[in-house]
């Protein structure tokens, strides 16, 4: 039945199945709000979740799909952080590249620079999601960070860990519900032309409480996004989407080289 109602729901816009599932929502939030982590890796427990919408063939279809636990980051990776991982393994005066020279950063694109013989974040800057990195990129600050920590393994959320964390169980069109609220996240509509802070939108936050998955910046997934393709799937949209964009469901083609000024990631993390 609550399938039905997000197929409807999806299909019709608003629909008499508004007040149902508002009243899920809150149910949801109201358990979930008691079992959240204050730290960085917030817990997504196993189970089932509603996945996909009605609203564009490669969303579709609505199901149910069951995962198992694992942890993310409450936020998308930083440029202070993205600094530390350049400055250990990448020498400024060259231009970061992987094991296998692939390109990690455009640092044209992003807000941080070469700074007294080291990679430093622009002022005011550091606490910004890290933007213009590649999906290698992303893939190499993965690999980095579990050499960092003993027993702990990093790396990208395929589409389905990334939808259950942004979305809970239920489907919600939006980390908070179903109807789309400027003040709850960074997006076009809000005119701030660039990256927020991470956790500036706190009313924005996901069932589970992670922040910033609607809008700010896409986020890198481990998934390709079609079986054995060449590209992968960003999620989330950014702050030069719209609405529509920024839903949980939406799901965006890019090639892992590609290095754009609003596209940045977050990680899980598992145990070794």
């Amino acid at each position: 039945m609550r399938t039905y109602a997000l197929q409807v729901r999806d299909t019709l816009g608003a629909s008499r199945a508004k007040d149902a599932l508002d009243a899920l929502f809150d149910q949801e939030d109201r358990h979930l709000r008691q079992q959240r982590q204050g730290t960085n890796a917030i817990l997504i427990p196993g189970g089932p979740f509603v996945m996909g919408s009605y609203e564009y063939s490669d969303e579709m279809p609505v199901r149910w799909e069951l995962i198992d636990a694992f942890e993310i980051q409450r936020f998308p990776v930083t440029n202070l952080e993205f600094c530390d991982f350049l400055n250990a393994c990448h020498d400024p005066g060259s231009e970061p590249k992987d094991e296998k020279g692939n390109r990690v950063i455009d640092l044209g694109e992003s807000k941080i620079m070469t700074k007294r013989g080291e990679y430093a974040a622009e002022t005011g800057r550091g606490r910004h999601p890290v933007v213009g990195v590649t999906w290698f990129g992303a893939q190499a600050y993965c690999q980095w960070r579990s050499s960092q920590e003993s027993g702990v393994q990093y790396g990208l959320p395929t589409e389905d860990q990334w939808e259950k964390a942004a979305r809970g169980c239920l489907g919600r069109r939006y980390p908070w519900g179903n109807t789309f609220e400027i003040k709850r996240c960074n997006t076009s509509e809000g005119g701030k032309t660039g990256t927020s802070s991470v956790g500036d939108y706190e009313s924005g936050k996901s069932p589970y409480g992670c922040d910033d998955m609607a809008g700010n910046v896409w986020e890198w997934t481990a998934s390709s996004y079609k079986e054995e393709g060449s590209t992968y799937v960003l999620r989330g949209g950014s702050w030069f989407s719209d609405p529509v964009i920024a839903r949980c469901a939406t799901r965006f083609d890019f090639d892992p080289s590609s290095r754009y000024y609003d596209v940045g990631f977050r990680c899980v993390r598992t145990s070794k």
